[in-house]
């Protein structure tokens, strides 16, 4: 026999029975081995690496592809990965019930904020071989029909704490069980949450002050390290046929444009530039703030309302110029500290929602 040894590389066909290569192997050799090969690019190395291939990633406040928990878990974890986001109908509806313009269209700036910093994302994904998937109507029927049609096991999306926002993602969560499907929440608009930061007597603070100077007691560097969002060649999913289309455009979900673009800048690249304008002036924040005159604030409050700005890149920033001695960082940082403290009262007192 001129092939005495062999080797059986098993892919699409694990069995030991009507397998042609097998076939072949044991025919024409005296010994035969098998073998496979889990493939590091298809698989994470981890105890959920077989059953998370595909992940839909839901944005809702974090609006942005860097430093994202969310999407960095669905890139680590999943061969293929999608990104859509939901116009929410709930929220959106109520709005366009007076003030209409001579079209019957709302003027509304946040929404055009938002819808600007999708089309940037949708913009960068389209370059990396991407696409975003963005829709009118309910999260809680779209997201679970997405993510059905993806043919996805798992929803990744970074927690929100709102009443009505954990009543949301509660309903979500049910249906995508239903369809097999898990929904998985991290922790990515703030840097300690809920029960983090508590007090000797393990309860939770209502002053700011002793709860701020916890929070710089508690804070380390793995607090704010940033999280990687690269996702590998080709990991970005294909759009199915059902899924196509453009994002739908302010005025067929009943709002008008407003030229919010001519003068703050939207997403992540625009609250970059913000940022990187801040920074020159920020020693002299603690004056400048206290005069409208002037430019003295950072600007950068709505982008990081919406996510387009991580807040672990904004307190790595001010910590380190608070530490190098700037008396600016260290209000801004106080600032910074004072969204964590709204969300932990938020989480933990739901009923000052309403």
């Amino acid at each position: 026999m001129a092939m005495q040894k062999a080797l059986v590389w098993l892919r699409r066909d694990l069995r030991l029975y009507d397998n042609a290569a097998l076939h072949h192997a044991l025919k024409n050799n005296a010994q035969v081995w098998l073998a496979f090969i889990f493939d590091a690019h298809f698989y994470a190395i981890g105890p959920k690496m077989l059953t998370m291939q595909k992940a839909l990633v839901w944005l809702r406040r974090d609006l942005r592809l860097y430093d994202n928990v969310a999407l960095h878990h669905a890139l680590k974890n999943n061969a293929q990965v999608w990104l859509a986001f939901i116009f929410d109908a709930d929220i959106l509806d109520p709005l366009k019930s007076e003030d209409l313009d001579a079209s019957g269209l709302k003027h509304d700036r946040r929404v055009d904020f938002i819808w600007q910093g999708l089309k940037q994302i949708d913009e960068q994904l389209r370059s990396q071989g991407g696409r975003l998937i963005v829709q009118f109507g309910k999260p809680t029927t779209c997201i679970p029909k997405i993510a059905e049609t993806l043919g996805v096991n798992i929803v990744y999306t970074n927690h929100d704490y709102e009443p009505s926002a954990i009543a949301r993602d509660t309903s979500a969560a049910k249906s995508l069980e239903k369809l097999g499907i898990e929904l998985e929440t991290f922790k990515d608009q703030v840097i300690f949450e809920k029960k983090e930061i508590l007090t000797n007597s393990n309860t939770v603070f209502s002053v700011f002050t002793p709860y701020k100077n916890n929070w710089l007691k508690t804070l380390q560097e793995k607090d704010i390290a940033a999280y990687d969002c690269t996702p590998k060649k080709g990991q970005w999913g294909p759009i199915p046929k059902a899924l196509q289309g453009n994002l739908p455009s302010l005025q067929s979900m009943g709002f008008t444009p407003t030229g919010i673009e001519s003068y703050l800048p939207p997403g992540s690249e625009g609250g970059q530039s913000f940022l990187d304008e801040f920074l020159h002036r920020i020693d002299q924040y603690q004056i400048g703030r206290d005069f409208p005159a002037i430019k003295g604030v950072s600007y950068l409050s709505t982008h990081l309302r919406f996510g387009m700005l991580s807040i672990r890149g904004l307190v790595r920033e001010a910590h380190r110029r608070m530490l190098a001695g700037s008396m600016g960082a260290t209000i801004w940082l106080s600032e910074l500290i004072w969204r964590d403290f709204y969300f932990m009262i938020l989480a933990n007192h739901p009923r000052l929602a309403s």
